[in-house]
């Protein structure tokens, strides 16, 4: 029964915002025993026994080498990545505890925080999660990356302006500065010649926790193949969620960071040895729009963008949301977003004109990186037709491009659809695929549709890989 409830409290944290009424009744079931971070602490008897790339340490007594097993190690300490004891690095290891107190805490100030952890910068360690097996792949023989954390920006945080003796000031906002974190993972810490991976973490753009496990659990497919991958942090709208400096934020903030992560990642990419001159980006909902967003707006340097159910044309967003009032699961998502009402906003806006990213790239498609998108038919939190669009547009016409919105007729047993927007791009969309299809738990929920579509996912996922891959 712990092993069901720890199941369902990760699940719960991954997909919390698709809004789905077995996931309400999820929570009712288990309110009163997720008061307390049990099931969380349990979630370790669900996690892959993974291995990691061997450690050694110098023996005091017989002045050797040798291989060293990090279950022993309780606190900080210096190891070596080489069996010559010549590549040190400072290693600290991090329990189920530490983790589930960091992603749980009630204060909201540790996840995504760099200002929580500063006596932990430079100091490598395995995080719990990237051992959870919730992908369609399994992750069960890929090697555990390790992972340090670091401080890629610090922002000065101000409230609204409010009034004082009938004057305006501005108000800082908590502590007045957010400090922003940066997450580092590859299998060897001393590694080089690598490739560089940032991937954006999903969650509405209001979330980390609930993106953030999600990700961490798939980073070893991409550390296998040869990535250093980076997971950057950033503000968040509304207050749901993070620490009260970096909340509050709209639009631009939030994809101003989405910029700065990737500067940082270019200046300091060779520190870990991985490519600054071709980087790929990936993410997945709000994720993917930040990862698109950055290749539209900064295409030099980026290589390819993977990109899972994400929104790429908010004036056609807006469009259907006034045509069908309440209908779209994700507007007060986008209203938060956007500081502004779908159902009011001008398509002439700022915010319409700059984040509709299909008209920007239809008038030159050669100009930006390859494309691999995703998206499920089913998907009732972002329509699945903002993936059409974005394919269209790579072809040159977003309303007569190759892509349809459509992705097979499982009745005929046809589950997904494959189109080639160019020669060098294409989207994937898949008939029961709803948000998230690519997180899972057999038996207890999976967005992913029945077998038959799992299975066509999987493929399509592994393809995914293999491009990044070649």
């Amino acid at each position: 029964m712990i092993v069901r409830y720890s199941l369902l409290f990760i699940l719960f944290m991954i997909m919390g915002c698709t809004s789905k009424p077995s996931l309400d009744s999820v929570k009712k079931e288990v309110a009163e025993y997720f008061k307390a971070r049990g099931s969380c602490y349990a979630s370790r008897l669900t996690m892959d026994p993974l291995q990691h790339q061997p450690v050694y340490s110098n023996n005091s007594s017989s002045l050797s080498c040798e291989e060293k097993s990090l279950d022993e190690i309780t606190s900080a300490v210096t190891l070596f990545s080489d069996n010559r004891c010549t590549k040190p690095f400072k290693f600290n290891p991090t329990t189920v505890k530490e983790f589930c107190d960091e992603l749980m805490a009630d204060e909201r100030d540790y996840l995504g925080n760099a200002a929580s952890w500063y006596w932990r910068e430079d100091e490598w360690t395995l995080q719990p999660s990237s051992r959870l097996d919730f992908n369609l792949i399994s992750t069960k023989n890929n090697l555990q990356p390790f992972m340090l954390r670091k401080r890629y920006k610090n922002v000065a945080s101000y409230d609204e302006y409010a009034s004082f003796n009938e004057q305006k000031k501005l108000v800082l906002r908590g502590l007045g500065e957010c400090q922003l974190e940066m997450r580092v993972y590859k299998n060897d810490v001393k590694a080089t010649g690598l490739k560089s991976l940032i991937i954006y973490h999903g969650g509405g753009w209001a979330f980390r926790g609930t993106g953030i496990a999600a990700v961490e659990s798939a980073i070893s497919h991409f550390t296998k193949r040869g990535y250093v991958v980076y997971l950057p942090f950033y503000r968040l709208a509304g207050e749901h969620d993070g620490n009260y400096e970096c909340n509050g934020s709209y639009w631009r903030e939030i994809t101003s960071d989405a910029y700065d992560a990737y500067s940082w990642v270019k200046d300091n990419a060779s520190e870990y040895g991985s490519d600054s001159g071709s980087i790929d980006l990936l993410g997945g909902s709000a994720g993917a729009f930040l990862a698109i967003w950055l290749s539209v707006y900064h295409p030099e340097s980026i290589n390819k963008v993977g990109a899972f159910y994400g929104p790429t044309d908010f004036k056609y967003y807006a469009q259907q949301a006034k045509l069908s009032p309440g209908l779209l699961k994700g507007e007060k998502i986008m209203r938060r977003f956007l500081d502004e009402d779908v159902q009011t906003i001008s398509e002439e806006s700022e915010a319409i004109v700059s984040n509709t990213l299909t008209e920007i790239v239809v008038n030159a498609p050669r100009n930006y990186p390859e494309y691999f998108l995703l998206h499920g038919v089913s998907d009732t939190l972002v329509p699945s037709d903002q993936s059409v669009r974005f394919c269209n547009a790579l072809s040159g016409n977003i309303e007569q491009g190759p892509a349809e919105n459509f992705g097979g007729n499982p009745e005929e047993g046809e589950y997904r659809k494959i189109y080639h927007c160019s020669n060098r791009n294409q989207l994937h969309l898949f008939a029961e695929a709803e948000h998230t299809f690519d997180f899972c738990i057999q038996g207890l929920e999976c967005n992913a549709g029945s077998k038959q579509s799992q299975k066509v996912i999987r493929e399509s996922m592994q393809q995914l890989f293999d491009w990044f891959s070649s």
